[in-house]
């Protein structure tokens, strides 16, 4: 929305305001979705919370190898879309790799199956494990308030280990379940991953107070999320492979698609950073409840970085032909 036409006095502006007053009546009307109600209003960057889908599984991964639950090199075999774990279902997937993958090739083509398995490894139990799970999330800001000139911003729901069991773990680690949360804090974090550990405060003055955290994980962590992300984009299955803007930014990056419930669209997710060899910004895309996936998106923000590098002079500007 125009912020000037909506406190503006003049017969544009009175107009603007109509409208917006006549979109407000059309979305209280029963039978219209409730998840676009009042959509042009909403700030979802800083108040909205959503399924972070995929998007969290690099979350994990740094968690994974942190706690030296794995190794880089630890594989799992995906080839049904049953996964199974010491006998026991612990869920399905709509997009098996039909490979083995390590943590790199996991995040490459969003593997859930990986995931869901080394997850379960965190702890001794589930309640533990997302115990260790969420906390290194809280280390990453999710869940707590930010100090900030952006106003009112809400945080993520972690879900309380009681509430957690072997399934409901698999689904928290790749971005489901009760796990909800803001843009915002997406994009707090990739931008924590681009500058390894950084934690930064987002803000909109150049005045405002700023207090980054530092978290501390070792380079070779760094290095395998890192390599994970740029085959996303770069890699021979990468899930965003196919656009070929990213690869002009050196984009590493993560899709995601969350779905919602029986009968609510899902949402599309791409979030990273570039150039991946010397990080200038760090980005996330959210194209809620549009029934797209992640890849569908990503050309959308690649483009518009694409120009902000292009204006920095990090990329070379477009060529413009004479005729």
């Amino acid at each position: 929305y125009d912020p000037e036409l909506l406190a503006g006095r003049t017969p544009a502006a009175r107009a603007y305001q109509a409208q917006l007053k006549q979109e407000q009546l059309v979305d209280s009307q029963p039978g219209y979705p409730w998840w676009n109600q009042k959509a042009r209003m909403f700030n979802r960057a800083t108040n909205g919370l959503y399924a972070p889908g995929s998007t969290f599984k690099v979350l994990t991964a740094l968690a994974l190898l942190d706690s030296g639950t794995v190794q880089p090199g630890d594989t799992f075999d995906e080839y049904d879309t049953r996964i199974m774990h010491n006998g026991k279902l612990l869920g399905k997937t709509g997009h098996p790799a039909n490979m083995t993958v390590d943590l790199p090739a996991a995040l490459e083509v969003s593997c859930n199956g990986y995931f869901y398995r080394y997850s379960q490894d965190l702890a001794d139990s589930p309640q533990e494990a997302w115990d260790n799970l969420g906390e290194f999330a809280r280390r990453f800001g999710f869940g707590r308030p930010v100090s900030t000139d952006m106003g009112a911003t809400k945080c993520a729901r972690l879900p309380s280990s009681e509430r957690v069991w072997a399934q409901n773990l698999a689904m928290l680690a790749i971005g489901q379940g009760e796990l909800v949360t803001t843009p915002l804090e997406v994009a707090r974090f990739y931008a924590a991953v681009a500058n390894r550990g950084t934690l930064v405060v987002p803000h909109l003055c150049d005045e405002a107070g700023l207090w980054p955290e530092q978290i501390e994980l070792a380079p070779e962590t760094w290095d395998v999320v890192h390599q994970g992300m740029r085959r996303v984009v770069e890699g021979a299955h990468g899930t965003a492979r196919q656009d070929t803007v990213l690869k002009r930014i050196r984009c590493a990056g993560k899709t995601g698609t969350a779905e919602n419930g029986k009968g609510i669209p899902d949402h599309a997710w791409f979030a990273g950073f570039a150039p991946h060899d010397e990080p200038q910004v760090a980005f996330v895309i959210l194209a809620a409840n549009s029934d797209l996936y992640g890849a569908d998106v990503a050309p959308v923000i690649g483009e518009c970085i694409e120009r902000y590098l292009q204006r920095t002079g990090v990329l070379p500007g477009p060529v413009v032909r004479g005729k």
